[in-house]
């Protein structure tokens, strides 16, 4: 391209945790084109437990400045023929393409769809299977991160520094940080977050397991305050396991955004919950973090990254990470920070 487009279009699709994969290539997107005015394409997840994409990037943080629903798939044709319509009346030419793994059928239907649509410059397409799929470490046989394979189909728009904590950044308004600073000003100082929710059951370490460890951890830790984060769907969990922490703890699951929560994780001494977007706010706003995993994601593919988190990884199966196992971690978090 000659000169910056004064408007183009960003194609992800996916929830919280897609998003902040993404996030230091949205980071890179703004860096490019500075004046240029992004539309986001992207999905709102039919799960009540995940947050559309743009409740974690915001409405005023200068990432986007609006959204485009995207039909999964393309498969009713009356929705895709509206979209088809919607996307020419932006008349703009430039869409930057970010699917999550992408099979060649995706890539040929979708690129094939973006062109009717008037997009001549399709940029990030991944052109080869190293390019769509994330690398296999030949020792470990782990997985690179999704991050880390967005970052490397990015090399037309810019440099993506996965270990520069400013392509985290939120940019959390003032608003959003005040929030943040009144949720924790509620909470005996310092105080704990977790999250012990998810859509999907095989990501869930059981509420048997989170009572117990509350329960020991409180005893050894010397924290006195509990913030329970999640969705509305978790709120009933949450207030089982604030019997078992007792005085100074609060159930916040289905109240605040999801970037208020990120606000919230800020002034956190330690952040525990399942392989679910808390955890990976956590990652952006720097908490010392800790991540529960089982068999639904393959070994570093969607693990948070950074110094600062630590994640344990059960392919078994969560019954097969112990109370004593997030002990041990958790406790060992709070020692460093």
């Amino acid at each position: 391209m000659n000169s910056l487009p004064k408007h183009l279009v960003v194609f992800r699709i996916g929830s919280m945790g897609d998003t902040v994969a993404a996030l230091p290539c949205f980071h890179a997107i703004r860096q490019a084109f500075p004046s240029s005015k992004i539309t986001l394409l992207t999905n709102y997840p039919v799960s009540s437990k995940a947050a559309p994409m743009v409740t974690v990037l915001g409405t005023e943080s200068g990432f986007v400045n609006r959204v485009v629903n995207y039909s999964i798939g393309l498969r009713n044709p009356i929705a895709a023929s509206r979209l088809l319509m919607q996307l020419r009346a932006l008349k703009t030419s430039t869409l930057i393409y970010m699917r999550s793994e992408p099979t060649q059928r995706m890539i040929r239907r979708e690129s094939m769809f973006f062109r009717l649509a008037g997009f001549r410059n399709l940029l990030c397409v991944p052109t080869n299977e190293d390019q769509r799929l994330p690398r296999v470490d030949p020792i470990t046989k782990q997985l690179e991160s999704e991050a880390s394979r967005l970052a490397r189909c990015f090399a037309s728009i810019g440099p993506v520094n996965l270990s520069d904590q400013s392509f985290w950044d939120l940019r959390l308004t003032d608003v959003e940080q005040r929030v943040g600073a009144q949720l924790a000003a509620t909470l005996p100082s310092p105080f704990l977050v977790i999250n012990t929710g998810g859509k999907e059951p095989s990501k869930d370490w059981g509420l048997e397991r989170w009572a117990l460890f509350l329960q020991k951890f409180r005893e050894r830790s010397g924290l006195n305050g509990l913030a329970i984060v999640g969705a509305d769907d978790d709120h009933l969990r949450a207030e089982t396991l604030l019997q078992y922490w007792g005085d100074g703890g609060v159930n916040l699951c289905g109240g605040p955004s999801p970037r208020e929560v990120a606000a919230l994780l800020a002034h956190a001494h330690l952040f525990v919950g399942h392989d679910s977007g808390p955890l990976h706010l956590a990652q952006c706003v720097g908490a010392p973090a800790l991540g529960l995993f089982g068999s639904y994601n393959k070994p570093k593919l969607w693990h948070p990254l950074g110094s600062h988190v630590r994640v344990i990884h059960q392919m078994k199966g969560m019954d097969g990470i112990s109370v004593d196992q997030v002990l041990k971690q958790a406790l060992a978090l709070i020692a460093l920070s």
